[in-house]
């Protein structure tokens, strides 16, 4: 578990600092500045510090390193498109990965509706993380 907790941090923590240094700083201190003046005055900076930010470097990682093997492991497409409305909310509709390679500038509001429109030929579909798993185990099995 250790490997994988640190793999993944690495790689949200480069996308974390890459992410920051094309935004622009002036954008991210007008935001976090009062941000965190607002917080401290109200008392309330542990509850942001401990519900927001550990879990974004700690958390967060985790999930993005499962949802990247689900998402791109032992597919004959290359991705894999995963519908479930929780995972999707929490994830900006990430699931619809298939329609986001095709078409990588519909906005992530928009893929479930062109998703059902288009529903491309060759889409690999799971409706879970666990229907993921079993595909995802079922193809290893049979490179073996």
């Amino acid at each position: 578990m250790k490997t994988v907790v640190s793999r993944a941090s690495f790689v949200h923590i480069n996308y974390f600092i890459y992410w920051y240094s094309i935004r622009s700083p002036l954008r991210i201190i007008l935001f976090w500045i009062p941000t965190l003046f607002i917080s401290y005055n109200l008392g309330v900076i542990k509850i942001l510090l401990l519900y927001w930010f550990i879990p974004y470097l700690f958390i967060f990682p985790v999930i993005l390193y499962w949802n990247i093997i689900v998402n791109h492991y032992h597919t004959e497409t290359g991705t894999r498109t995963v519908i479930n409305p929780i995972s999707n909310w929490i994830t900006h509709n990430n699931g619809y990965h298939y329609i986001h390679h095709l078409f990588p500038n519909i906005p992530w509001y928009k893929l479930p509706k062109v998703h059902q429109e288009l529903y491309p030929e060759g889409a690999e579909v799971t409706n879970n993380f666990f229907d993921s798993f079993k595909q995802l185990q079922s193809k290893s099995h049979e490179s073996a």
